[in-house]
C-alpha cells in the first residue's frame, strides 16, 4: 500500500492543527508541510 503525502495550507493555524491531528491518525497518510 502506498502512502498519500498531504501538504497543508490555511491561514489559520488551529484549524491546521486540527486537520493534521486528524490526518496523521491514518496510517496512510503522511502530512509532509505546512503553510
Amino acid at each position: 500500500m502506498s502512502t498519500v503525502r498531504v501538504l497543508l495550507v490555511d491561514d489559520q493555524p488551529l484549524l491546521r492543527t486540527g486537520f493534521r491531528l486528524i490526518l496523521e491518525a491514518e496510517t496512510d497518510i503522511a502530512v509532509v508541510g505546512e503553510a
